[in-house]
């Protein structure tokens, strides 16, 4: 048996009077209220990050591909794409789990009697595509067979702006090939994803109408985009398939040059705030290390002055003061494991509580979200739970050995 995690066991955390040290309530509060903050930031940083990046994806395609003429000597233009059968093939063999979905993107005006607005009008083709605007709808529908043709899906701002309601009728004037054309459609549904910055430009309509606007036929639009490509896959898939489909081109001597995008491209402003999130992460870490560290250390300082006499004891029975350093090592190690049950039981619950209902809520002008958003990792929650005992282990190595300082004659008759 092992005599240190014996004696351990039998002595008590608790004084002579039987009451618990003001110094171990300390290093346990500490140790508890430092893990439920290193749990709740990295639960709040990682679902931020999830929830935003959810946002940036419904605005952007995880990657898209399009056109760039190079045949003009003054500048290149775009063309557009057409997804014939031999780029749907090439596509499906470098990224065999993507499906492609011809998108239209064009520059327009609203305009009502009192006001006019800018915007930039998605023409989407795939069911797929509508999942997040119909996720954060506000206000009526989706276009159906019916109005797909003249149904239009704006934003609340937009809305705002305008003052439309559902079913209002909006011009909107396009300009095309040096000629402007007016179509008049209907506000279907009006959506709200706290996004500010895309929603303050996107609105939705179905492509076909802007096939027919700009007289491209089904299989051609402003772009391709890919979907059901994860954001891991998204570099690697990007960099395969731009290599691949330029040596085509070069193959082909083609003056138009396809050109692959990725959302990382399209909102690295937003990719590289939420970088910055990780620095806040590992300054709190190391914090809250600092924290519980010092709260142990003098938690087991206490320890040995209030066992003084037995540590006496011991060293005259021929204790080695090794064995007496791991007897109060594990004493102290008895403190960290109360900090970090109850630490574990009041973070998880908060962390509970918010997933679920929401509790605290964020102002969305400032955050792009209404709620502090929570992505609960139970493997995360076990390797800082590993990460604690494993630091607090090294950390009291160092201070047990006072023990080798304190005289056994001394130490017996210590008061």
């Amino acid at each position: 048996m092992n005599v240190a995690l014996f004696l351990s066991r039998k002595l008590s955390l608790r004084q002579t009077d039987h009451t618990t040290s003001p110094g171990v309530i300390i290093a346990v509060t500490g140790i508890a209220i430092s893990l439920i903050i290193m749990m709740v930031s990295i639960a709040t940083i990682t679902g931020f990050k999830h929830d935003i990046t959810v946002k940036l994806l419904g605005f952007n395609a995880p990657v898209s591909i399009s056109a760039i003429d190079y045949s003009y000597t003054d500048a290149p233009t775009y063309p557009g794409i057409t997804l014939t059968d031999s780029l749907r093939i090439e596509i499906s063999r470098i990224v065999p789990q993507a499906k492609p979905a011809v998108t239209i993107t064009v520059p327009a005006i609203f305009k009502t009697d009192n006001a006019f607005l800018g915007i930039a009008l998605k023409g989407l083709s795939e069911k797929e595509q509508w999942d997040f605007t119909a996720k954060n709808l506000e206000e009526g529908s989706l276009p159906d067979s019916d109005n797909i043709n003249e149904g239009i899906i704006i934003s609340r701002i937009m809305a705002d702006a305008l003052d439309l309601q559902v079913n209002d009728r909006i011009l909107t004037h396009f300009l095309i090939n040096n000629k402007v054309k007016t179509r008049k459609y209907t506000v279907t549904g009006i959506y709200n994803s706290n996004f500010s910055d895309y929603d303050r430009s996107y609105a939705f309509i179905d492509i076909h109408p802007l096939q027919q606007l700009m007289r491209l036929n089904h299989l051609t639009g402003s772009n391709i985009e890919l979907l059901g490509i994860t954001l891991d896959d998204v570099p690697e898939t990007a960099e395969t398939l731009y290599s691949e489909l330029l040596s085509q081109s070069i193959n082909n001597n083609s003056t138009t040059i396809r050109q692959v995008t990725t959302v990382y491209n399209n909102a690295s402003n937003f990719f590289n705030w939420l970088e910055l999130l990780d620095t806040n992460v590992w300054v709190i870490l190391i914090l809250m290390a600092c924290v519980s560290s010092f709260t142990l250390i003098s938690s087991l300082f206490i320890i040995m002055l209030q066992r003084v006499n037995t540590i006496g004891l011991l060293k005259a029975l021929g204790a080695a003061d090794r064995m007496i350093r791991n007897t109060f090592i594990f004493m102290a190690m008895k403190i960290v494991a109360k900090g970090l049950i109850i630490g574990n039981i009041t973070g998880i619950s908060m962390l509970l509580l918010q997933s679920y209902l929401k509790i605290i809520p964020l102002d969305a002008a400032t955050y792009y979200l209404n709620y502090v958003p929570i992505n609960i990792n139970w493997s995360i929650i076990l390797i800082l739970n590993i990460a604690v005992i494993l630091v607090s282990w090294l950390i009291l190595i160092l201070p047990s050995h006072f023990v080798s300082r304190i005289s056994p004659a001394k130490a017996i008759n210590y008061e």
